[in-house]
């Protein structure tokens, strides 16, 4: 059986599937053409396209019983026919896949254009006078999201955002670097100059400038609850003082009324005996220390009133070390040792107190000795000792008692400015 046995409908078949695998072959042909594939491969390439255009051409003429191409292929059989042909796809199947190897490996001459489209960020390079030369899909969609139309010349695109010349729904978030928001997306804008050309990149920052917006919240909050705590510990600074004075109004009451009480039964005793006398004696050096101290006298420092006062009552204060520069720190020095100036007074009827200083970038520390009595070996802190303490705790410091081999007080306490940073820690 031949060729010119075939029904027609048989020959459409078989010209079908020839047309077919000219058309394909055809591709390839001009494909290896492109990228410039001179082996084997393109040898076969060749080869297959003339068989598929001969068979094409030999199906044609018995078809139409014009040409004399089919006597040619007379020999031929329809089942030979066939196994040509689909040796020719087998052969067209490992074209393609050479094709596709060499496109791997090989840059096309759109490759850089489709690589750029496939980038999130916006790029444009641009003349100087702002002709596009290469303009991604990204910057074209920037574009028209920012200004409703395509990118024709950035400098045109700069000065329509100077002058606002923008869709409704676009923000300009920041000038300089410049930031736009559009489509709910936040662009960042950088402008890179060569010696002829410049480039021009839209880096999507949007997840960034979400992050920046929330720390920039918590900072505001931050900011107000700082204020709120600067006015509770002024508030609480205010009554604090407030309590102080209180507190040293309540003393200075209960010492002048315990004086005045114990000068009447001093004054009405039939016999007067000599603790009598000295107790009245420190009962009023107290309330002369208390008086002196709180004695206004312009342009003398706390220290030096505590030093006058001590004087006044016969106690001398002899300090070793330098006395803090700060002026709050100096008012702390003050009411420890005004304390312990007391506390010599009443309990150990001293006539000097030794006051050792030293101090380092944040602290100050100190060591209070007096030449009274001797005191018993435990001491119930009350009042103003307890008050001290308590102070010194709130300044970040410490106070110890010894009272072997004589009375010895200790503290230390952080500078102004270090106390306050230790607390805003807090």
């Amino acid at each position: 059986m031949t060729l010119m046995d075939l029904s027609r409908a048989d020959l459409a078949l078989l010209f079908s599937a020839s047309l077919f695998l000219l058309t394909l072959n055809l591709s390839f042909f001009l494909e290896m053409l492109r990228l410039n594939i001179k082996n084997s491969a393109f040898f076969l390439s060749m080869c297959f396209l003339c068989l598929s255009f001969f068979s094409a051409q030999t199906l044609t003429d018995l078809a139409t019983e014009r040409g004399q191409l089919y006597l040619v292929f007379d020999f031929l059989s329809p089942s030979l026919l066939s196994l040509l042909l689909l040796a020719v796809f087998v052969g067209d199947l490992f074209l393609f896949q050479k094709i596709k190897a060499v496109k791997r490996r090989t840059l096309g001459r759109n490759a850089i254009k489709e690589t750029m489209d496939n980038l999130p960020d916006g790029i444009c390079f641009s003349k100087k006078d702002g002709t596009p030369l290469l303009v991604n899909k990204q910057m074209q969609q920037i574009s028209y999201d920012v200004f409703g139309k395509m990118l024709a010349n950035d400098l045109a695109c700069a000065s329509y955002i100077q002058e606002r010349k923008i869709r409704p729904m676009v923000e300009v978030l920041n000038e300089s670097p410049l930031v736009i928001k559009a489509e709910n997306k936040v662009w960042l804008i950088s402008i890179l100059d060569y010696d002829e050309v410049k480039e021009t990149v839209a880096y999507n920052i949007t997840q960034e400038w979400a992050m920046v917006q929330e720390i920039e919240e918590k900072n505001d909050q931050i900011r107000c609850l700082n204020a709120n705590l600067k006015a509770y510990k002024k508030k609480i600074a205010e009554y604090t003082q407030q309590k102080e004075v209180l507190q040293a109004k309540i003393h200075i009451h209960d010492r002048i009324g315990q004086s005045l009480i114990f000068l009447c039964r001093y004054l009405k005793m039939p016999q007067k005996s000599k603790e009598d006398r000295e107790k009245l004696v420190t009962l009023w050096k107290e309330s002369l220390l208390m008086f002196d101290q709180k004695r206004p006298t312009g342009g003398t420092s706390a220290w030096e009133k505590l030093q006058t006062a001590a004087q006044d009552i016969g106690v001398t204060i002899q300090v070793s070390g330098h006395l803090p520069e700060d002026e709050k720190d100096q008012d702390i020095l003050v009411d420890i040792v005004h304390e312990a100036l007391n506390n010599a007074i009443r309990h150990g009827e001293a006539k000097n107190l030794w006051v050792d200083l030293s101090e380092d970038e944040s602290t100050v520390y100190g060591k209070i000795r007096n030449d009274g009595k001797p005191t018993p070996e435990t001491i119930a802190e009350k009042g103003g000792l307890k008050n001290i303490r308590h102070r010194l705790n709130l300044l970040g410091g410490k106070m110890s008692i010894t009272t072997r081999p004589q009375f010895q007080l200790a503290f230390y306490y952080l500078k102004g400015g270090y106390h306050e940073l230790q607390n805003h820690d807090r």
